[in-house]
């Protein structure tokens, strides 16, 4: 499961506020144990939720004549 920004919030307030097992959220969110460990020890050492933003569009993808001007050459 892709996590949004929310869920990823909702994971470790489940389990620092809430008090949840580790085990339980991950269950909830189809997401390993240790994925929910580690966002709830990465909030613990640095006091914010962390969020690795958007990944953004690929050249590719954004522009078809990229596709073009690689297998030519030019």
């Amino acid at each position: 499961m892709k996590l949004t920004q929310t869920n990823v919030e909702h994971i470790v307030a489940d389990v620092l506020v809430h008090g949840l097992s580790t085990t339980f959220v991950a269950k909830q969110f189809k997401i390993s144990q240790r994925q929910v460990q580690q966002l709830v020890q990465y909030t613990k050492k640095n006091g914010q939720v962390p969020w690795g933003g958007s990944q953004g569009v690929k050249e590719g993808r954004r522009n078809p004549s990229y596709h073009k001007r690689r297998s030519t050459g030019n």
